[in-house]
C-alpha cells in the first residue's frame, strides 16, 4: 500500500524511557496470583456492565 509500517519515533522513545516497566508491574512470577474468587467476581457473565 506504500504506507510506512514502521512505528513512530515517539514509540521508540516511549519504550527506551519506560522499557518493560509496565510489563513488570502485571507480572506474577513475584506477586502471587488473585485467588479464585477474584476471577469469578470478575468473569461472572450475570453481572451487566452497561
Amino acid at each position: 500500500m506504500g504506507d510506512d509500517w514502521r512505528p513512530p519515533k515517539e514509540i521508540e522513545k516511549t519504550i527506551q524511557e519506560f522499557g518493560d516497566k509496565f510489563l513488570k508491574q502485571f507480572s506474577y512470577k513475584e506477586k502471587k496470583a488473585p485467588d479464585i474468587s477474584h476471577w469469578k467476581k470478575i468473569l461472572d457473565p450475570r453481572d451487566d456492565y452497561y
